[in-house]
């Protein structure tokens, strides 16, 4: 997966047991409990099921310089430093494992249930690829589970692994955990955090990566804040970082896959924002909602259904309004909207503007 050309980056990792795992059909959740909206993925275990930490990053949907053959060989490093210290520092790193998920494997999952075999029971590589359970599944998998079978839903649940920077934390990804930029006036300079400044433990875990630093800021919570241990000039010192109310909601998660599966799912379309000339050429009022009807979607596969098109929504319809809501906001708004405020069964209206005229559509969300 990575480079075996560099000498350096050979030797750390031949220091490992190193497992590559393609696809999440039976994965145990309980114990993989990472950022699915990734391209490439990394955790690093004890024998004994102790997490080491996590490597990975993407904050965009690119996002390739997010992570570096640099940056992961410091990880490497960082990581054989636990795994020397172990047992003795087990009590810091029980904080790297969440509690225990609802559903076991992605394929408990309601939405999944009954239809994937497992791979011992069929011998046919075309059958073996339709079984495959991708990564970007897991995540919309588990949200719609939650929100069809009506349970609670939070914060933490839709603006998940959020980035350092939606505090104005910004990470080298050459260096793993050492700060690169503090955004004026955010709660990280607040916190006193500097440049130069390398994150040794956040929240009481020791860190190896961004991602490690995602994972703390993910199980965070509401409100409150987090204690940093920091390495600055060789003297470490603690920062307090504070987490007001509704920081997560800096983090913008719609670059997932994942999101558009969750629209496809409920709403049975796919939108995206309309760029500036034609909002202009539209006359539309700055600030007014405007998203366009890329897509409708059929019934037919995990990740559709028919209720945009039963409603009459058309391809190429301007959507101005949700509920009355005109107001222009991110796709994160309008998704938290459908997720925490509405429930399966529910209907919504939308505005549509087509061929110069508004037109109110009644969509029903669907069941199961």
């Amino acid at each position: 997966v990575v480079r075996r050309d560099d000498e350096e980056l050979g030797k750390l990792l031949d220091r490992f047991v190193c497992v590559r795992l393609v696809q999440c059909f039976g994965l145990d959740l309980t114990l993989f409990q990472l950022d699915f909206g990734q391209t490439w993925n990394m955790m690093f275990f004890n024998a004994d099921r102790t997490i080491y930490g996590r490597c990975g990053t993407r904050s965009a949907m690119r996002g390739v310089e997010d992570v570096t053959i640099e940056g992961f060989k410091e990880t490497l490093k960082r990581v054989l430093a636990l795994h020397e210290a172990y047992p003795g520092n087990r009590r810091i790193l029980k904080g790297k494992k969440g509690p225990p998920p609802r559903w076991k494997t992605p394929e408990d999952y309601p939405l999944f249930r009954g239809t994937f075999r497992r791979a011992e029971e069929t011998g046919d590589q075309k059958e073996l690829a339709q079984n495959c359970v991708w990564c970007h599944w897991v995540r919309p998998g588990r949200l719609l589970a939650r929100w069809q079978e009506e349970l609670p839903l939070h914060e933490r649940d839709l603006w998940d692994f959020p980035m350092p920077r939606v505090l104005g934390l910004h990470l080298e990804p050459e260096r793993a955990s050492t700060v690169q930029e503090v955004e004026e006036d955010s709660k990280a300079e607040k916190a006193g955090f500097e440049v130069g400044d390398t994150i040794l433990e956040i929240g009481g875990q020791p860190v190896v990566s961004i991602a490690d630093v995602q994972w703390v800021l993910h199980r965070a919570p509401v409100e409150g804040a987090l204690t940093a241990r920091v390495l600055r000039r060789d003297e470490e010192m603690t920062l307090t970082l504070p987490l007001p109310e509704g920081w997560r909601r800096r983090w913008d998660f719609t670059w997932r896959a994942s999101a558009g599966h969750i629209q496809q799912k409920i709403l049975g379309l796919t939108i995206r924002p309309v760029v500036p000339q034609v909002r202009t050429r539209l006359d539309l009022e700055e600030g007014e909602m405007a998203y366009r009807v890329r897509a409708l979607m059929r019934e037919g596969t995990r990740f559709s259904c028919r209720a945009a098109r039963d409603a009459g929504v058309r391809q190429g319809d301007l959507v101005v309004g949700i509920d009355g809501w005109m107001r222009h906001v991110r796709k994160g708004q309008i998704f938290a909207y459908l997720l925490l405020a509405k429930r399966p069964g529910d209907t919504i209206t939308l505005t549509v503007l087509r061929n110069g005229a508004k037109k109110d559509l009644v969509l029903k969300l669907p069941k199961g």
